[in-house]
């Protein structure tokens, strides 16, 4: 999580994204969707609503798990 704050703070400007989210103790990792089930859950949300935005097969997977559009 730290690291990926780090990365998306150097690259965009700070008002680019609400939050960001990345690896987290506790959290089980990609392609489980958890992590983007809690996000939804957080901001009331629903998955089928959301978009995952990735680079990676692991990243579409995940989206695709969590019932979200995938990109």
């Amino acid at each position: 999580d730290p690291m990926a704050k780090q990365i998306v703070g150097s690259l965009f400007p700070a008002s680019a994204f609400d939050e960001v989210f990345g690896m987290r103790e506790g959290v089980a990792p990609k392609p489980n969707p958890e992590a983007l089930l809690r996000i939804c859950k957080a901001w009331g949300v629903e998955p089928g609503s959301c978009a995952m935005v990735g680079d990676s097969n692991v990243d579409i997977l995940t989206g695709k798990n969590a019932g979200m559009y995938t990109i």
